[in-house]
């Protein structure tokens, strides 16, 4: 195969997938005019996963799962209508907000195609071992928590499916799959990370409401957001997600733990997605 050969090949054999469902479908404008803005030169069709509803933007496929039956049943059927091996994927509310370059994803899906790589992450999960012969590129420690996740990540198809689970929800593919893995201790598959993080990123929406940052973000560089459909989070939303955010930082997981069901235990359950 020839090298431009080679680079055609590459480029049809990855799709990037947006995983969505109607209920967020407010969200799609501005995530895709932030796309646009901070990723004007991506080389690669796009897809958005709906259930049912259309969606009317340039260069965008919509795939449709049909009824809600679950993330994972959602998510599988999208694949089924993409054609390319490799999905470069995000949520809808991942917000880009920095230029990403072209050529250090191109290259990180080269390293994947030629080590035959089962997911290559850019968001940095807990770094292991480096991977042999390749400059910033580590394994995923199989022992960190949420070692599985719904972050940017390119997947060969084959592999995302074994953990597309039916009836598995977004927090189940994380933490089920997650504690399936540390107590195997490895991964289905080769897993990768980089060590750069080639996507900084907003989180637009928390709990179904709009981060008052990320859409004061979105206006500042032009982009109009429909906050009409959906609440902003509270003051005291937003300081307890900061507090949540620097104790995953700074404490040990186990007292982590101990501290979340002591909390639970004293009638603050609705603070946390799961009770475990």
């Amino acid at each position: 195969m020839h090298q431009g050969d080679r680079r055609t090949f590459l480029k049809g054999n990855l799709a990037i997938l947006v995983i969505s469902c109607d209920n967020y479908r407010d969200v799609w404008k501005p995530f895709f005019e932030l796309f646009s803005k901070f990723w004007p030169d991506c080389p690669y069709r796009l897809y958005l996963g709906s259930n049912k509803a259309d969606f009317e933007y340039p260069d965008v496929t919509v795939v449709k799962s049909g009824e809600d039956i679950s993330w994972a049943d959602n998510v599988r059927k999208y694949l089924a209508q993409i054609d390319e091996e490799y999905v470069l994927t995000f949520l809808e509310d991942f917000f880009i907000c920095r230029p990403v370059p072209t050529a250090a994803i191109e290259s990180a899906f080269k390293t994947m195609v030629k080590d035959h790589i089962d997911l290559f992450s850019f968001t940095l999960p807990k770094k292991g071992e480096p991977f042999p012969q390749s400059e910033n590129v580590y394994y995923i420690d199989p022992r960190a928590e949420y070692c599985v996740n719904t972050a940017i990540a390119i997947r060969a198809k084959n592999a995302f499916l074994t953990l597309l689970k039916p009836g598995y929800s977004a927090w189940d593919f994380e933490v089920k799959n997650s504690k399936q893995v540390n107590e195997a201790g490895s991964f289905p598959g080769v897993f990768v990370t980089s060590g750069i993080d080639y996507f900084p990123l907003l989180n637009g929406i928390w709990r179904g409401k709009w981060v008052p940052g990320s859409v004061r973000f979105c206006r500042r560089v032009g982009i109009d957001v429909d906050t009409s459909v959906r609440p902003f989070m509270e003051p005291n939303e937003r300081i307890w997600e900061f507090a949540k955010g620097t104790g995953r930082r700074l404490m040990n997981p186990s007292i982590r733990r101990m501290l979340k069901r002591l909390l639970i235990r004293f009638g603050h359950s609705r603070r946390f997605v799961s009770q475990d």
